[in-house]
């Protein structure tokens, strides 16, 4: 009877034992399971908040296409580099002699395409300058409007100077700008007949004009 009471014993501490350990290990977890989660912080890039500059597209450089004419006669312009100018001579009212009174320009191409017409069509054929800057033989403005072929269509402002945009007639017709400088008018002819048809080129020149003395 000993012995069973000895092995009933044995057994019961056992039990008792097996017990606690297992409610240890279950308190273990519970304890592990409970505990806050570390998240791992992962540095972000601030953003950079400061305006940044636009780039501006690059200017294009036109001068390349453009030469300077400088008169002798106190003014300058820009004409494309594909024309020609020649010194226009002429004689005044009050002066016969042959003197230099403007220039002439022109497009090379179309001159030489104009040249190449045969017989130039038997004289039908009249070749017009796609500039001509020349002083009149009139020493004011009033004067000169008084030609009945020239119509002052508006008012224009020439190399700082004031000046009238006109329709210059006689054989065909241009667009032109008059002005009085050094004592005489100032004529510039373009080959289209009326302002609405001066392009780019027309407008290049007059904005290029300058007066030089």
């Amino acid at each position: 009877m000993k012995n069973k009471r000895g092995n009933v014993a044995v057994i019961a501490i056992i039990i008792v034992i097996v017990a606690i350990t297992a409610s240890v290990i279950t308190w273990i977890v519970a304890t592990k399971s409970q505990a806050p989660v570390q998240q791992a912080v992962v540095n972000q890039p601030t953003p950079d908040t400061k305006t940044k500059p636009i780039s501006q597209p690059a200017q294009v450089d036109t001068s390349s296409d453009w030469k300077m004419y400088t008169s002798n006669l106190g003014f300058s312009f820009e004409y494309p580099k594909n024309w020609s100018c020649n010194i226009t001579k002429g004689s005044f009212p009050k002066n016969s002699t042959i003197v230099e009174v403007g220039v002439g320009c022109t497009d090379i191409a179309r001159k030489t395409e104009f040249d190449n017409i045969p017989d130039k069509l038997g004289g039908a054929a009249y070749y017009k300058n796609d500039l001509d800057v020349d002083f009149s033989g009139y020493e004011t403005i009033s004067e000169y409007l008084k030609d009945p072929t020239t119509e002052k269509i508006g008012s224009v402002v020439l190399g700082g100077k004031a000046a009238y945009d006109v329709i210059i007639g006689g054989y065909g017709a241009n667009y032109g700008i008059v002005t009085e400088f050094d004592g005489k008018v100032l004529v510039l002819s373009f080959l289209p007949d009326s302002k609405s048809k001066i392009g780019d080129i027309e407008k290049h020149i007059i904005s290029s004009f300058k007066f030089t003395k």
